[in-house]
């Protein structure tokens, strides 16, 4: 199709190294991350070397997830409960996991 984005096949795609912090943000933007599965830990493991961005909760169902994620990323809360994410006091911006 016209315009379309076509990948190559695996084998040849180039290694890509994504920036996610290229700003200087002052005070960094508060993330609450919903989801400590795989790709919760791979946000988290981003926003460890961001300063522009600082994250304060992390939730997911299997509470003891949460609380492993946030002792290993130093957050400060962890929760079962995605509301308590979204509804946090601190919290600028909510990424789902």
């Amino acid at each position: 199709a016209a315009g379309a984005f076509v990948l190559p096949p695996k084998g040849l795609r180039a290694p890509v190294a994504l920036s996610m912090c290229e700003a200087k943000l002052d005070p960094p933007v508060r993330v609450g991350i919903i989801g400590a599965g795989r790709i919760g830990l791979v946000h988290l493991e981003a926003l460890a070397s961001c300063a522009d961005a600082k994250p304060m909760i992390v939730s997911n169902p299997t509470v003891s997830k949460a609380q492993a994620a946030a002792e290993k990323y130093g957050l400060p809360y962890f929760t079962g409960d995605a509301e308590e994410v979204i509804n946090h006091p601190e919290v600028d911006a909510v990424w789902i996991c």
